[in-house]
């Protein structure tokens, strides 16, 4: 669960900020050099292909003639000095009653020949403005993505496979041979099936139950023909980038056992994503099966190899 979790996660935002950004810019130009009667499509596909932000510090510089102003009668664009809409005739500016210049909103007097201006002879719907906050939400999109990559990353460094309260306890058992299991128990099962199938090395039969409010992981090694004995035990913690996992390290040893079989069990900690076995700061190929039942070592061995 906990790499599924992780890989969904680092996908999101690998896709976010390598896919996302640049779809984000690509949409807004569209929209806005369509609204400013510029070629979309082709300016689209400048701002994605673009490195970095540079296809959007060419378009914004590009636009920078063309008016973003709308007619406030049919909505079409139009400039600033037009005192007419060129698509329905509505006017967009006042006119000096006297000489018919063209007037400003905030003009109290004709410059051309000085008549006032008053207030109530102004009829002239100006034209609208055209919001950009697009580009607003776009930046702030743009800037926040690598916040979260940053943040990610940081959240990578520190360990989230926590420890329930009392700690993690751990015990193993070391050369257990197949005759020293439960007639007809799963592990004695689960061997038979490597020693028909698979071939020398490393198998694992892993368990992962409740006990009471306790979070059990039980592993069954299986050493085939492996010359390495049991060393010590560890566990990795995960996080963001890693797998937690228990790891079982051996020590080269030409002398051990032909096939032999080691029981790892840790109490009071979360479930290990996997599990590591490792030779002289090696990682060896491991197979490991998952099973449903629990894998006790009570359960699996007889009696009186408990201890």
């Amino acid at each position: 669960m906990f790499v599924t979790m992780r890989m969904v996660l680092l996908l999101a935002v690998y896709a976010a900020l390598f896919l996302g950004i640049p779809i984000l810019i690509s949409v807004y130009v569209y929209r806005d050099a369509k609204a400013r009667e510029m070629p979309a499509a082709l300016w689209a596909v400048v701002a994605a292909l673009c490195p970095a932000f540079i296809g959007l510090v060419i378009y914004l510089l590009a636009r920078t003639g063309r008016s973003a102003l709308r007619c406030p009668g049919c909505g079409g664009p139009v400039q600033e000095s037009f005192a007419l809409c060129p698509r329905c005739g509505a006017p967009l500016k006042d006119r000096c009653q006297k000489c018919g210049f063209a007037l400003e909103r905030d003009w109290t007097v004709c410059p051309s020949c000085g008549q006032p201006i008053p207030e109530e002879g102004r009829q002239a719907a100006p034209p609208v403005r055209r919001g950009d906050r697009g580009l607003t939400w776009m930046l702030a999109v743009v800037i926040a993505i690598p916040v979260l990559l940053l943040a990610v990353v940081l959240l990578s460094l520190v360990s989230f496979q926590g420890v329930a309260d009392g700690g993690t306890s751990m015990m193993g058992v070391d050369a257990i041979s197949a005759s020293d299991l439960r007639e007809g128990s799963a592990v004695a099962q689960w061997v038979a099936q490597c020693d028909e199938t698979g071939d020398d090395g490393i198998y694992a039969l892993a368990s992962v139950y409740q006990d009471g409010e306790e979070t059990v992981s039980a592993y069954w090694l299986y050493l085939k023909n492996v010359d390495g004995l049991v060393n010590h035990y560890s566990q990795q913690e995960g996080s963001l980038f890693s797998d937690s996992a228990l790891v079982v390290d051996l020590t080269p040893d030409v002398s051990a056992p032909p096939a032999y079989l080691v029981y790892v069990e840790t109490r009071g900690g979360q479930s290990w994503d996997s599990i590591l076995v490792t030779m002289d700061g090696e990682t060896l190929d491991c197979t490991v099966t998952e099973s449903g039942e629990r894998l006790t070592y009570e359960g699996q061995a007889y009696p009186y190899l408990a201890s």
